[in-house]
């Protein structure tokens, strides 16, 4: 049987692409995938080999990839060509800190603080968190990420972490100390612009220090100072 031919035995498992993830772990976990057993008799055939199902396996075993290709190279190899996940911002909850990607899935535990990151709470509870789990929607993710980036470009604010209060409401912590409260449901840069004109014409930057928050979630901004 052509499957049992020492030419189209997998000799070589190539890797590339990887980072953080280590090929040899990779390597492994392809390698008990390879190795098939037909009437008692083993082999690492190539023409037995599933690209599709390696490529499951490999990304149900490593959450910190984000998609894999998989190619046989005839007449004895395996090309695997890794694609990782990139970290956006913090995703915690109580004492627990997770990377999360552009698609709001959680791929490596971390310490709070340890990456320059946006710090993301919300206080609806995830149950059994599991890495490769989706802990926030995508949509909302990118939201949140716009929200921090158009105010610290526009109002020249930093945020240290992003609260989600509910389906509509979010709160900003800022590095200052003070907070600002928006309404998800609502037109985003119109409340930022209602921000930025709030703090130019009525907050300066002196009087920031005893602010305790700015609310836009109305038809009027409201603010208030700190007692």
């Amino acid at each position: 049987m052509i499957c049992f031919f020492p030419v189209f035995q997998i000799k070589k498992v190539i890797v590339t692409g990887e980072k953080k993830v280590l090929a040899q772990d990779i390597k492994k976990t392809v390698k008990k995938e390879i190795e098939k057993n037909i009437l008692f008799f083993s082999t690492k055939s190539i023409f037995l080999t599933r690209p599709d199902k390696i490529r499951e396996v490999i990304l149900n075993n490593f959450p910190q990839i984000e998609d894999v290709e998989v190619h046989r190279g005839f007449p004895d190899g395996l090309d695997i060509v890794v694609i990782e996940r990139i970290g956006k911002a913090f995703w915690c909850q109580e004492k627990q800190c997770f990377l999360v990607d552009d698609q709001g899935i959680i791929f490596e535990k971390v310490e709070a603080g340890s990456l320059p990151f946006l710090k993301i709470v919300s206080l609806k509870k995830v149950k059994d968190i599991k890495l490769g789990q989706q802990v926030i929607e995508k949509n909302l993710l990118s939201q949140i990420l716009e929200i921090e980036s158009k105010i610290k470009k526009d109002s020249k604010i930093d945020l240290d972490e992003m609260l989600i209060a509910s389906n509509i409401r979010l709160i900003a912590k800022t590095s200052e100390g003070w907070q600002i409260y928006f309404n998800l449901e609502k037109d985003i840069d119109w409340q930022i612009t209602e921000l930025n004109l709030v703090l130019q014409q009525e907050i300066p930057e002196n009087k920031r220090r005893n602010l305790e928050y700015i609310d836009l979630r109305f038809s009027k901004v409201y603010y208030k100072y700190k007692d």
